[in-house]
């Protein structure tokens, strides 16, 4: 029998049913014995779905909390998505702002047509120099992202030199809807933090958005499937306390107390912070700086909550009271009809913090949603919350996407799971793939990272970072274009892009780009090592700068000793699996050779971080 049959799988606590939370139980469920403990009664949180009573037809499933994913916004999402057979649809993502005030109505994401709704507004002359200054916001936006700006939305809007009119009818109303929240609470955002969300959703540019979809049946068609694979699930049984120890984790509820070996606490900061009963000074500090905003949500068939101008009604809605802004609530209304492709006589809207607008006689549910308020500490408190916890407690939601581009033998993407991230490693070799997988394994982080067999143009998606140690030189000039390409294309904007590289002077890169001498023979046929300089050029390419270069040849020539002697001591071992003494005298004399070469300066290994520049959006 295998040893793993002998052994009992490690036990986790999940606590919390939202999506993350399901997720992460999903995920750990190929390693880790799940308990999932969620206080209501339902799963799901803010993936929330409906059955409402038809006016004709069948009986529509309305969703009134996360509606809307793109491929290059949830990439992870989509792709479990597949796992799980979900089935998804296009949809829009139009948006209109109406103002009780002037009576300004338009929307934009519906061509011309949204934005001259109300033809009218063509001799405003607040309305054309609105639109005029779109552009322009847009551009200094996206420069902002190349820096290391710490001005907030407000502050930004008000050094921008932006019309009054054009920050109350587009600016502010385009951060209300997507955050939930209020004018002020808006105003506090870190404007780099926004836009680098904005930008990722294709909101920072007229045209050349990404498709949005959404899911067939309601996102409930997806908590279900997850619930289906989840281990144990304890609905209605609310988490009291949280205490780690050095042989695992203390879960208390009404109930009693249980041990697991870890826990993953998927809850808002502010719940985290009164479960956990051993939190340190600094978790209790970064918990607590993560603030939210209540928004009171109905779902009902009240039509007049969107605008009465036929070519401004939008799949968003927003409401404004006033030309001078100030409001603490937002008040937006999601046109489901469209969102989800209803086919059904009754107007399906979601409609929050318009309570008093709404006929009560056409509510058909009443819920109250949470959204966190990212003010600059509460970012930097995020940010901390990816490595905190220890080794038996994660924070779920926590950590950046990682993508990295040549497995090796997994020992990167096995490291930064250690530090939170959630990692995507390829590779084009079954073996390595393999190999990795058991590694990663044996450190106990298959929740964290999945290893694909795939070539690197065919991955779609982008992420926080992008790392490939060791890569270019295999892949060959004649591809370096393609492999530039595709790591612009893969980093998020204010993300970055890390290499690792052996490096020659450029002047011997030029003299011996065409020969073809004894590594190209027998370690990297087609490869080519590249000077410093070329991979510049090459990153110009593609809009990608570098911002840092580390070398250290001197210790590289020390690992290769190193790896030498210990090739030399377990040759008996490799030997007895049929290696040959020309397989030997082959790996010895390339060993000997690199490290010569980094001893003597001839060659020399550098880490080099790339970021994005400004992109071409016309």
């Amino acid at each position: 029998m295998s040893r793993a049959a002998h052994t009992p799988r490690p036990t986790v606590a999940v606590i919390g049913g939202g999506v993350s939370g399901l997720t992460a139980a999903y995920l750990l469920g190929r390693s880790h014995d799940v308990t999932l403990f969620e206080a209501e009664q339902r799963l799901g949180g803010h993936a929330h779905t409906h059955d409402v009573p038809p006016a004709s037809g069948a009986v529509p499933r309305v969703d009134s909390g996360f509606i809307v994913m793109n491929e290059r916004t949830y990439p992870n999402l989509l792709r479990l998505f597949g796992e799980l057979g979900v089935e998804t649809r296009p949809t829009e993502m139009s948006m209109s702002i109406d103002c009780d005030d002037c009576g300004l109505s338009y929307a934009g994401g519906k061509g011309l047509g949204g934005i001259l709704a109300d033809p009218r507004r063509l001799g405003d002359p607040r309305f054309l120099r609105m639109l005029a200054q779109v552009p322009r916001f847009h551009r200094r936006a996206r420069r902002l992202l190349q820096t290391d700006s710490d001005l907030t939305w407000g502050q930004f809007l008000d050094e921008g030199g932006f019309s009054d009119y054009f920050v109350q009818h587009f600016a502010v109303p385009l951060v209300s809807c997507v955050w939930s929240c209020g004018d002020e609470d808006a105003a506090a955002y870190p404007a780099r933090h926004l836009f680098a969300f904005l930008d990722h959703h294709g909101m920072l540019q007229v045209t050349g958005s990404p498709t949005w979809r959404t899911v067939v049946g309601g996102s409930r068609a997806y908590v279900d499937k997850i619930a289906e694979r989840v281990g144990e699930i304890r609905v209605g049984e609310a988490v009291t306390a949280v205490e780690r120890h050095a042989d695992g984790v203390e879960v208390r509820t009404e109930a009693g107390s249980q041990h697991f070996d870890r826990v993953v606490l998927a809850t808002h900061a502010d719940q985290a912070l009164r479960l956990l009963a051993d939190a340190t000074p600094e978790e209790k500090a970064d918990l607590a700086a993560i603030g939210y905003s209540r928004n009171e949500t109905w779902l009902h068939r009240d039509a007049a909550l969107l605008p009465a101008l036929p070519r401004a009604r939008a799949s968003w809605n927003y409401r404004l009271a006033s030309c001078g802004g100030g409001a603490d609530k937002v008040v937006v209304s999601y046109w489901m009809n469209r969102l989800q492709g209803l086919e059904d006589h009754d107007e399906h809207v979601v409609t929050l913090n318009a309570t008093e607008h709404v006929d009560p006689a056409k509510v058909t549910a009443r819920m109250s949603y949470e959204h966190p308020v990212f003010t600059t500490e509460a970012v930097a408190a995020a940010a901390r919350l990816r490595t905190s916890g220890g080794p038996r407690l994660a924070f779920a939601g926590a950590g950046d996407d990682v993508l990295e581009i040549g497995t090796g033998w997994g020992t990167l993407a096995i490291e930064a799971a250690r530090r939170g991230a959630r990692v995507t490693t390829i590779t084009l070799s079954v073996e390595q793939a393999a190999l990795a997988r058991e590694r990663i394994e044996a450190a106990g982080y298959t929740d964290r990272v999945e290893v694909v067999v795939q070539d690197y143009r065919q991955v779609t998606g982008t992420f926080d970072a992008v790392v490939s140690i060791e890569m270019i030189e295999a892949v060959g000039e004649r591809y370096w274009p393609d492999y530039f390409a595709a790591l612009s294309r893969l980093v998020r904007p204010g993300g970055a892009v890390a290499l690792q590289a052996i490096l020659m002077p450029h002047q011997r890169y030029l003299a011996t780009r065409n020969s073809y001498g004894w590594i190209q023979k027998h370690i990297f046929p087609g490869g080519l090592i590249p000077s410093a300089t070329a991979i510049s050029a090459q990153a110009d390419r593609v809009g990608l700068s570098v911002t840092r270069a580390d070398r250290f040849g001197a210790d590289y020539a020390e690992t290769l000793r190193r790896w030498r002697a210990a090739f030399l001591a377990s040759w008996p071992t490799i030997r007895s699996e049929e290696f040959d003494e020309e397989f030997r005298r082959t790996w010895e004399f390339y060993l000997v050779y690199c490290e010569a070469g980094f001893r003597a300066g001839a060659i020399d290994v550098a880490q080099i971080r790339l970021e994005p520049g400004e992109r071409d959006y016309s």
